[in-house]
């Protein structure tokens, strides 16, 4: 009976390393991305590798994380476009850790669900 608990510990930390493991390592580096590299600057190979090394990450598991996610990098870009048009609509940069809320996603948003109920 012992056995069969241990298989059962093992097979579920497997299984949350490979599922929320990947998640928290693709967060990292999409903040480092977004919020350490200038936005002036361009991502480019060596700056992904820059933010493996910063975080002890694989090159090698980055890779596979964005062909397993595709939209990775589009996210990350998107974030820093907003925060170029910011810096060139008020000629500041953005604070730090900030990024200017999504117009087309209310999520990121600091508004309340209910606040478009009484938009009419």
């Amino acid at each position: 009976m012992p056995v069969q608990r241990t298989l059962r510990l093992c097979a579920g930390s497997v299984r949350s390393q490979a599922c929320e493991g990947w998640s928290k390592r693709q967060k990292l580096i999409q903040w480092w991305l977004v919020h350490r590299v200038p936005i002036d600057v361009l991502i480019t190979p060596e700056i992904e590798a820059a933010a493996c090394r910063r975080f002890k990450i694989p090159a090698a598991a980055w890779e596979e994380a964005k062909k397993r996610f595709p939209r990775l990098l589009v996210k990350v870009n998107e974030k820093r476009l907003r925060r170029i048009e910011y810096a060139l609509e008020t000629r500041k940069l953005p604070p730090n850790g900030w990024t200017p809320p999504d117009p087309k996603n209310r999520s990121t948003q600091n508004v309340p669900p209910y606040a478009s109920f009484w938009k009419h």
